[in-house]
């Protein structure tokens, strides 16, 4: 039986009889509207849906070998459109203020005045500055900082950068389940990275594209990635979602379509101190030690969180090989276990692991209580999880 890390195929409709854990939270609903700026409108080029889904099944190392030239190039471009685009931004902000001082100090004679250049302007091609010369001085500035991204990508690519950006910034789990963006309205997002500004409003159709294309990338043959971290709360007993009860050396994980790990550990940790709730949900965190992993791509270059949190992106099956235990500041350590009964025992937790297994209701409060016979309290522990892709 395979541990599910996300219940996302069970969410959509297909066979039950696998174990999962809770998937990420979904947050605030996301809604499609009727959008002032369509995707083709946002970038003339954009692929749409049907063409990258034939792209993804008749060619997809396209794909990947445009990710690979980007990751390539972008240290050398990064820096020189980064101080570009900074120039372009400032210089808006200039024309914007002056065109607000304009507005603001305008009497009815300067509002003539202005009318009139602008009239001599159009009939006797005068160069006079008014308002609505500054206007246009702003959509032209704004057109070049547009064309920044335009100068260094081409449409694929731009169509990859989107994609890591509704990962890293927007929301995973529709990213995973695009048909659960709801009808509605959504508002404009910007993409804003190293002088790469893009902005668009997600639809259902963005973020089908997006999962079209990770699930491309993280198909991607790797060497020698580092070793990488993944953040989680799990329950004891398994009921909805997978509980640590099933979690076991040999056991196989099926972290589903599309799944980060990061490069950093306690990127990790925070998240699975963020994600449980002791002694109801422990942190545990999976951890794919340098070696294990085959398959994947890190998107930390392109991401919304560069250089934060380090993503590499996997997907597929994974075997567990060792089980752990420490405290959040390493020590204290229980290592080598097969499965998290006998680490239980251990610490000397055996009561309330059988309390919670029974499947008898039981108050909470006395459940933590049978913890504090032990010299060991929980709240002081982290579950370490190693885990290895399958080839």
């Amino acid at each position: 039986m395979k541990l599910i890390m996300e219940n996302w195929r069970g969410y959509v409709g297909e066979e039950q009889d696998k174990i999962s854990i809770p998937p990420a939270e979904l947050g605030l609903t996301l809604q499609e509207e009727i959008l002032r700026e369509s995707d083709k409108e946002a970038d003339p080029e954009a692929y749409s849906l049907e063409e990258l889904q034939a792209l993804a099944t008749d060619n997809p190392e396209k794909i990947r070998d445009a990710y690979k030239e980007m990751t390539t190039a972008e240290p050398s471009l990064k820096e020189p459109r980064g101080a570009e685009w900074k120039r372009l931004t400032k210089e808006k902000g200039s024309v914007v203020a002056d065109l607000h001082r304009t507005i603001q100090d305008e009497g009815l004679v300067d509002y003539f005045t202005d009318k009139i250049k602008d009239i001599m302007n159009q009939i006797f091609k005068t160069d006079y500055i008014t308002s609505s010369t500054k206007v246009k001085k702003i959509k032209d500035v704004k057109g070049q900082i547009n064309q920044l991204v335009f100068k260094d990508f081409n449409p694929l690519q731009r169509e990859i950068i989107r994609a890591i950006f509704h990962f890293t910034k927007l929301k995973v789990p529709v990213v995973r389940a695009p048909e659960h963006f709801k009808p509605g309205a959504s508002q404009m997002v910007k993409y804003l990275n190293d002088g790469i500004e893009m902005a668009f409003a997600p639809s259902r159709e963005t973020y089908a594209k997006a999962k079209v294309i990770l699930e491309a990338l993280y198909k991607t043959p790797l060497e020698n990635v580092p070793t990488l971290w993944r953040g989680l709360g799990v329950a004891l007993k398994s009921n909805k979602y997978t509980g640590l009860e099933d979690y076991k050396t040999g056991k196989v994980i099926d972290v589903g379509n599309i799944m980060s790990f990061s490069i950093r550990a306690p990127v990790a940790k925070q998240f699975a101190a963020n994600t449980s709730n002791v002694p109801q949900v422990f942190p545990v965190v999976l951890q794919i030690p340098k070696g294990n992993l085959k398959r994947g791509v890190n998107v930390d270059e392109f991401s919304g969180f560069e250089g934060e949190e380090q993503e590499v992106v996997v997907g597929g099956d994974f075997v567990i090989e060792d089980i752990r235990a420490m405290t959040w500041l390493g020590k204290n350590r229980h290592n080598g276990y097969k499965d998290f009964e006998t680490l239980w025992k251990d610490l000397g937790w055996e009561l309330p692991w059988k309390t919670v297994m029974s499947g008898d209701k039981y108050d909470p409060a006395e459940l933590a209580k049978m913890y504090t016979t032990s010299k060991t309290d929980p709240n002081d522990m982290i579950y370490i999880v190693k885990i290895k892709q399958i080839d």
